[in-house]
C-alpha cells in the first residue's frame, strides 16, 4: 500500500502539482469550515490528508544526496499538513490555542523538520526547524513567564539569532546549504525584533495624531542599544550574502537596515547616527579607494635546453 504512494522521479513534477493543489484544498476547507464541523470532524479530516501527504514526502527519495525540487515540495506540504493536524489535534484535548499547545505543538514539529534536514539533507526542513524553534522560544518565554511588555520577547530574538548566526559559521564550510538556512532563520529573528519597534513608534505616531490630552507622546525612536543591533545584523547580512553570493540573506539585510532607519530617521539632529555612519561609511571608503602598490612583475620562468 505504502509503495504504490511513492512518487517516481519522473512523474515527481506532476506529484508535487498535485500537492500543492491538495494543500491549498485543505486549508480552504478548514477555513470555511471551523465553526460548522465538530472538534473530531475537523481533526479526522486533516489527519487523514495529512496521513497521505507525509506518506508521500517520506517515501520521496531519489537518491541524488540533495533534494530535488518536487521533493522539497513534498516535504513542506507535509510540514503545513502536520501543523493543521496537530493544532487539530489540540483542539480535540481541550487546548485553548495558547503559548502552551505552541510549544508542544512547536517541539513536535522541529523534530518533525529535523528529521527531513538531517536524513534528506533539505535546507528548507533547515529552515523550518530553525524558524519553529524560535517560535517555541517565544512561547516558553510567554507561557512560563507571561512578561509585561516586548522587552523580554526582543531579547529571546536576540539571543535566538545569535545562536543561528553561530550555528551558520559553524557548518558554513560543511553543509553550506543549511548554514545559509540558518542564516535566513538569523535574519528573520531580527526582522521580527525590529517590527516590534517599529510597531511602537507607530503607535505613538496614532498617539500624537489624537487631540491633546489624549494617547502617548508622538515617535522619539528606538532605544539606541535595539538601534545598534539592527544595524550590525543588516550589515551582517549583507556582507553574508555578498561574500557568498546569497540572495535571500543579502535581501533580509536591507529590510532589517530599513527598519534600522524607522527607528534613527525620527529625530531631527544630525547629532548621533549621523555623525557615526558618516565617520563608518569615510573610513571604509578612504580604505577601499587609496592607492594601491603594483606587484613586481614575476620573475622569468627558466627555459630548459632540449637534449
Amino acid at each position: 500500500m505504502l509503495a504504490r504512494l511513492r512518487p517516481h522521479p519522473h512523474r515527481g513534477d506532476v506529484v508535487a502539482a498535485g500537492v500543492v493543489v491538495l494543500t491549498l484544498f485543505t486549508i480552504l476547507t478548514e477555513a470555511r469550515f471551523a465553526d460548522q464541523w465538530a472538534d473530531g470532524v475537523r481533526f479526522v479530516f486533516v489527519a487523514a490528508i495529512a496521513a497521505l501527504v507525509v506518506a508521500m514526502a517520506v517515501q520521496a527519495d531519489a537518491g541524488d544526496g540533495v533534494p530535488r525540487p518536487y521533493e522539497s515540495i513534498l516535504y513542506v506540504a507535509s510540514f503545513l499538513h502536520v501543523t493543521l493536524a496537530l493544532g487539530e489535534l489540540g483542539n480535540l484535548l481541550g487546548a485553548d490555542g495558547g503559548a502552551g499547545e505552541v510549544v508542544w505543538v512547536g517541539t513536535l514539529l522541529v523534530l518533525y523538520a529535523a528529521w527531513f534536514a538531517r536524513r534528506r539533507n533539505s535546507a528548507i526542513m533547515t529552515l523550518l526547524a530553525a524558524i519553529s524553534g524560535v517560535v517555541v522560544v517565544l512561547a516558553f518565554v510567554d507561557w512560563v513567564f507571561a512578561p509585561d511588555g516586548a522587552t523580554a520577547f526582543r531579547w529571546m530574538l536576540l539571543i535566538c539569532a545569535l545562536g543561528l548566526t553561530l550555528g551558520a559559521v559553524y557548518e558554513r564550510d560543511a553543509h553550506r546549504r543549511h548554514a545559509v538556512s540558518l542564516a535566513d532563520a538569523a535574519g528573520l529573528s531580527i526582522l521580527a525584533l525590529g517590527a516590534t519597534l517599529v510597531l511602537e513608534q507607530v503607535v505613538s505616531l496614532f498617539g500624537a495624531l489624537l487631540p491633546s490630552g489624549f494617547g502617548a507622546p508622538g515617535p522619539q525612536g528606538g532605544p539606541v542599544g535595539w538601534e545598534l543591533v539592527l544595524f550590525a545584523f543588516g550589515c551582517g547580512l549583507i556582507a553574508y550574502g555578498c561574500v557568498d553570493r546569497e540572495r535571500v540573506p543579502a535581501f533580509l539585510g536591507v529590510l532589517v537596515l530599513a527598519t534600522f532607519l524607522t527607528q534613527t530617521g525620527i529625530r531631527d539632529s544630525l547629532l548621533g547616527w549621523p555623525v557615526v555612519l558618516l565617520v563608518l561609511a569615510g573610513g571604509l571608503l578612504a580604505s577601499g579607494l587609496r592607492p594601491r602598490r603594483e606587484l613586481p612583475p614575476e620573475p622569468p620562468v627558466p627555459t630548459i635546453p632540449h637534449a
